[in-house]
């Protein structure tokens, strides 16, 4: 974790924000890990930021390959409505 990381989470957290994690992990469609072990990792990270009073609300990653998902081109704004839904 980058030093202040934890910090600088829990200032977003006791502003009122919510904290997501939003990843590419291509590596679990090449086989060099399953999305286990990314869950596992986001686990333990959260048990890292949780022992420095800081959260994450939710952690949310595409285990695609290039070309193995049709996605609209990036463009700047938000996430289309039904992308993401946090509680």
């Amino acid at each position: 974790m980058l030093p202040r990381a934890a910090e600088a989470i829990g200032k977003l957290k006791w502003a009122g924000l919510r904290v997501l994690v939003v990843s590419n992990q291509r590596s679990v469609a090449l086989g060099l890990y399953r999305a286990e072990d990314v869950d596992r990792i986001h686990t333990q990270l959260q048990k890292e930021l949780t022992a420095h009073g800081a959260q994450i609300d939710g952690f949310y990653f595409c285990p695609h390959d290039k070309g193995g998902m049709q996605l609209p081109q990036a463009t700047a704004g938000p996430l289309p409505t039904g992308s993401v839904s946090i509680s």
